[in-house]
């Protein structure tokens, strides 16, 4: 925890750098462009990259600067990224074309440039020899991004909403080092992709009210299928942690890093359970600090229980 300390302000430093530069074009008053470069925004994108980093010590693979800094942007990139999958208004073939035919591109609103300055940004600093790796798995992610547009519609079924959940944010986590070729195996490759989808569920559950004023259907907000969500998202947290046990590696290096990677989510949803109790509480009684004092304790009280009953030793014992 304390190395995540250590990264954390200097990650939000750099974020914040980066991406004044980067839109340094805009007029850094307006809404869209405070709200990239706000606090909230760069702890968010700093979430993802604490996994990547934790990946990449276990590979004795160190980050260089340029390395960093890509990987930040990168990261900025999903939020206004997402965004524009939102906007209804937004044809999927200006999408595309915004992504296959950046230099002909021209952008008609605020969140448009911003989104395509992050992304030739990105294209300039990833070497051409990994380009098209990375492309590929972009082209992954956007085609999922497409489909998640059915997210409109109620009708869509639990099949499609899991699988559009998955795909989203297991792409989105290996986008992120995909280009850097740290000799990944496949079996890292999938654990990646399965650690991304747990933390999608996550973003879907602290996105729920936005999502529901919006109309969009997750696994946290459709009427059908809302009874079931934290379950299967136990479940993608059960089958991430089967994915990393089984690395090919000497022991102690899957049990360390599988630990660091259960003390972040377990932080990570102890926080989300909080703010999901604030909402409730405030709604049905009014926001009071001593009304929240019970929920506060019990979540305390879980993280800690999550923390130290971890089974170190025999770590798929964590998975009931």
């Amino acid at each position: 925890m304390f190395r995540f300390l250590v990264r954390l302000f200097p990650q939000i430093w750099l974020s914040n750098k980066l991406l004044k530069n980067a839109l340094k074009a805009r007029n850094s008053k307006n809404k869209l462009v405070s709200d990239v470069i706000s606090f909230s925004r760069l702890l968010s994108i700093m979430i993802p990259i604490t996994f990547i980093h934790d990946y990449l010590d276990f590979k004795n693979h160190r980050l260089t600067r340029k390395e960093k800094e890509l990987i930040t942007l990168i990261a900025a990139l999903i939020s206004p990224y997402d965004s524009l999958i939102d906007d209804m208004k937004i044809s999927p073939n200006r999408l595309d074309l915004m992504f296959k035919k950046t230099s002909d591109f021209v952008p008609k609103t605020t969140l448009e440039t911003i989104t395509l300055e992050l992304f030739k940004e990105i294209k300039d600093r990833i070497p051409d020899e990994t380009y098209s790796s990375f492309n590929a798995v972009l082209q992954k992610l956007h085609n999922t991004q497409q489909k998640s547009r059915f997210q409109k519609d109620e009708n869509i079924s639990l099949e499609e909403l899991q699988s559009i959940t998955r795909k989203k944010g297991g792409y989105t986590m290996v986008i992120l080092i995909h280009h850097l070729k740290p000799s990944m195996k496949k079996a890292e490759f999938n654990s990646l992709f399965e650690l991304g989808a747990y933390i999608q569920y996550m973003d879907d559950w602290v996105d729920m009210q936005d999502d529901i004023q919006a109309g969009i259907h997750t696994l946290f907000t459709h009427p059908k299928h809302k009874t079931k969500a934290k379950k299967l998202m136990r479940e993608q947290k059960q089958k991430t942690y089967r994915t990393i046990l089984k690395w090919e590696y000497p022991e102690i290096s899957r049990k360390k890093l599988l630990y660091k990677y259960h003390l972040v989510l377990t932080i990570l949803y102890t926080l989300l359970r909080i703010k999901e109790q604030k909402m409730i509480i405030q709604k049905f009684y009014g926001f009071r600090l001593r009304n929240m004092i019970p929920s506060l304790l019990f979540s305390l009280k879980y993280s800690l229980r999550e923390i130290y009953t971890f089974n170190f030793d025999n770590p798929e014992d964590n998975l009931e």
